[in-house]
């Protein structure tokens, strides 16, 4: 049976952060859900082209998925998910832009860290306006009192690219029938 919940939050997601990250100056180029692991700030060795961090990318990706019910969000003792009434989704939301000049001899200016600060502002902006589009959504509504917690923002540099994102954690109804 395919999916009828998570996606349809995590697009639903994506959509508020498009909406919020749009209504910014200089917006990245790029949004899009992302699986696996933490987002590669990639280059596309094949054309030595930046096809991520410079043209600015907007994600959602799903973490960690795990029985949860007595005591949100820690995970439930027992082994059996269909023992457990709900479960816990991490979603991460995020964006990721580089710093002009950083992969050049002369390294960035003043100017160009000052210009990778304001996105940085604009982007923590971004992300905190799409949660706050996404809760008030019919998709999360639906998900009527569960309870969700925002963990906090993160910033990662990898070479040239920074990225700022945020994990959420949110309690979904267990998958079993009885």
């Amino acid at each position: 049976m395919p999916d009828t919940i998570l996606i349809p939050l995590a697009n639903v997601l994506l959509d508020c952060l498009e909406t919020a990250a749009t209504a910014n100056p200089d917006p990245p180029a790029n949004f899009c859900l992302r699986a696996g692991g933490p987002v590669i700030h990639d280059v596309d060795a094949a054309a030595s082209l930046d096809t991520v961090c410079c043209p600015g990318l907007g994600y959602v990706r799903l973490g960690r998925n795990y029985p949860s019910s007595a005591e949100f969000p820690a995970p439930d003792p027992r082994s059996d998910k269909c023992l457990s009434l709900a479960r816990v989704q991490e979603f991460f939301v995020g964006i990721v832009r580089c710093v002009p000049g950083l992969g050049t001899p002369e390294g960035p200016s003043c100017a160009d860290w000052t210009a990778a600060a304001v996105h940085d502002a604009d982007d923590i902006q971004a992300i905190w306006a799409a949660v706050c589009c996404w809760t008030d959504t019919t998709e999360f509504k639906r998900m009527r009192s569960r309870p969700f917690s925002i963990v906090g923002t993160e910033v990662v540099q990898e070479g040239d690219c920074i990225e700022r994102f945020m994990t959420i954690l949110v309690q979904i109804p267990r998958c079993c029938n009885s």
